[in-house]
C-alpha cells in the first residue's frame, strides 16, 4: 500500500540502512547468521514476497549499507538465501554479480566466506561468477572458503582452477585456515602445495580490515600458534 502511494523502496532508516537490508537482517536474526547444515535456503514465503515487491518497485540491491558498506546482494549471498539471490539477479544487470564492495569482495566471495556451498554453486554454475576475481588485498576466492572444507574442496576441484593459486599466493588463505583451527582445510591446502614458511598478515574479519587493526602476522604455523592451535602448527611445520 505504501509503495502504491509513492513511498520509495530505497528510503534509508537509522544506520543508513534500506528496508530490504533490514529485512535481510531480520532473516539473519532468525537463525541464518552462520552456515546452515545442508546449506538449505529457509527463507519464509512472506519474506520472499515482501522482498520481491520491493525489488519490483525499484529497490537497489547493489547500494552499500551501513558502516561496512555491504550491499543487499552481498548479504543475501553470505546468508545463503538462494531464492532471494536469484530474485535479485533477475532484476539487475549482469555486471552487478561482479560489483565489489570497497574491499574488493564480490557476492561470490561473500557466499564462500559464509560457507554457503549451494550458493557458491549457484553463482558459478548458473550465473558464471568470476572465480578469479581478487580483493583489494589480492586475496583469491579460496581465501574466503578457508573455514569451510566442503566449499574449499569444491573450489579446488573446478576444472578452471589455475595452478598459481596453489603456490605462494595460497599463503594468506592458508594462514587463515590455520588460524581458525581448521585442520581439514589446512591439509587440503598443504596437499595443493601451500608454502609453510612465508609470513603475511591476516585480519580476523571485515571490520578489522577496514579499521586496520586486530590482525595476525607471521607464518601460517605462527598464526596458528597465536590462536592456540598448537597441533595444527606442528602439522604445518612437519609437512
Amino acid at each position: 500500500m505504501l509503495l502504491d502511494g509513492g513511498a520509495s523502496p530505497n528510503s534509508l532508516g537509522p544506520g543508513n540502512q534500506s528496508i530490504i537490508w533490514r529485512l535481510l537482517q531480520r532473516i539473519r536474526g532468525g537463525g541464518r547468521a552462520g552456515a546452515a547444515e545442508g546449506n538449505e535456503d529457509e527463507t519464509s514465503p512472506e519474506h520472499t514476497r515482501i522482498i520481491c515487491l520491493l525489488i519490483e518497485a525499484g529497490a537497489d540491491v547493489t547500494a552499500p549499507q551501513g558502516r561496512l558498506e555491504i550491499t543487499p546482494l552481498h548479504e543475501a549471498s553470505r546468508l545463503g538465501l538462494n531464492s532471494i539471490v536469484e530474485l535479485m539477479l533477475s532484476h539487475t544487470c549482469k555486471e552487478s554479480l561482479e560489483k565489489p564492495i570497497w574491499a574488493g569482495h564480490t557476492p561470490l566471495f561473500f557466499a564462500a566466506q559464509g560457507g554457503r556451498l549451494e550458493t557458491v554453486r549457484l553463482l558459478i554454475d548458473e550465473h558464471g561468477a568470476n572465480i578469479f576475481a581478487r580483493t583489494a588485498a589480492n586475496e583469491h576466492l579460496l581465501f574466503a572458503a578457508a573455514a569451510y572444507p566442503e566449499v574449499l574442496r569444491f573450489l579446488l576441484g573446478l576444472k578452471d582452477e589455475r595452478p598459481e593459486t596453489a603456490s605462494t599466493r595460497t599463503v594468506p588463505r592458508f594462514s587463515l585456515a590455520a588460524g581458525l583451527g581448521q585442520s581439514e582445510s589446512t591439509k587440503l591446502l598443504l596437499r595443493r602445495g601451500a608454502k609453510q614458511f612465508i609470513a603475511n598478515a591476516v585480519f580476523d574479519n571485515l571490520h578489522d580490515l577496514k579499521e586496520g587493526k586486530n590482525y595476525r602476522q607471521g607464518t601460517p604455523a605462527g598464526v596458528a600458534r597465536q590462536r592456540g592451535h598448537k597441533r595444527i602448527a606442528e602439522t604445518i611445520e612437519g609437512w
